[in-house]
């Protein structure tokens, strides 16, 4: 992953890793990186209406607009796929994820996590996918926050 923000994101990804072990699942979370790595984390609250993650990721905007935002990101768990032309909610050959979207000032980018829940309901952590990309996956966010640039 290119962003200055490496050390800092795979603080996050380790740590949501800790968490998806612990209780199963990762709450959503925003990440806003401001002037000297000063970091804000906002818990987001995701229901299936897809306004409502439209109307959190406004707010994530405005607060990253106000702090002068170098990076963005956003984190929760999700289905991951490798075949982008098919969503992955309708891939029956989807994985569960780590997802991790951002941006910075060098555009998008986007880091999955693999994980399996084994019988015993424990997580086994996967394998970590990263791309830069020019279209989001759809699942979190339609459009960049357009604060990092």
């Amino acid at each position: 992953m290119d962003t200055k923000f490496k050390k800092e994101i795979d603080k996050i990804l380790k740590r949501s890793g800790k968490e998806l072990k612990k209780t199963g699942a990762i709450k959503p979370k925003a990440y806003i990186f401001g002037d000297n790595r000063k970091v804000n984390v906002i818990p987001l609250l995701f229901s299936d209406d897809p306004r409502d993650k439209r109307l959190a990721v406004g707010h994530v905007r405005d607060i990253a607009k106000y702090h002068n935002a170098k990076c963005v990101v956003l984190i929760s768990d999700s289905f991951y796929n490798e075949r982008l032309e098919v969503r992955p909610s309708l891939d029956p050959f989807r994985k569960e994820s780590i997802f991790l979207m951002g941006e910075d000032e060098k555009g998008k980018f986007a880091v999955a996590q693999e994980y399996a829940r084994k019988f015993n309901n424990k997580i086994k952590l996967g394998k970590i996918v990263s791309d830069r990309i020019n279209e989001p996956y759809g699942v979190m966010i339609e459009e960049p926050f357009g604060v990092c640039s």
